[in-house]
């Protein structure tokens, strides 16, 4: 799926997949793209979607993300900026590795900072 364009496929199974610069469109809810390598990959959506151990660099996320799980990903660099995480299974840690959280809203509800 490397430098494809995958549009509404609710619970696709996805794990152990290279999704690197791949574009996900529309309903890709309950999804699986756990242990998925996924470098700069965009995300419109995304509601309780599995992201457990993927490794996500740089990627994009622009949508509903709500009681998603991150759990082990490596977000270093991805973009959240205006996503709605609440309820998502992601570390503080994981947030800070991110390059932008502003405006999104996280996992306890609180809106992302702009600084």
């Amino acid at each position: 799926l490397s430098n494809d364009i995958f549009a509404n496929h609710p619970k696709a199974n996805l794990d152990h997949a290279n999704i690197s610069s791949t574009y996900f469109y529309g309903d890709n809810s309950k999804s699986n793209y756990s242990n998925t390598n996924g470098i700069r990959a965009f995300f419109s959506s995304g509601s309780n979607a599995k992201f457990n151990n993927a490794i996500l660099i740089d990627a994009k996320f622009d949508g509903n993300f709500t009681n998603a799980d991150f759990t082990g990903a490596n977000l270093q660099g991805a973009n959240f900026t205006s996503a709605n995480l609440f309820g998502a299974k992601i570390s503080e840690q994981q947030l800070k590795q991110a390059s932008s959280v502003c405006n999104a809203i996280l996992p306890d509800g609180v809106k992302g900072d702009c600084n």
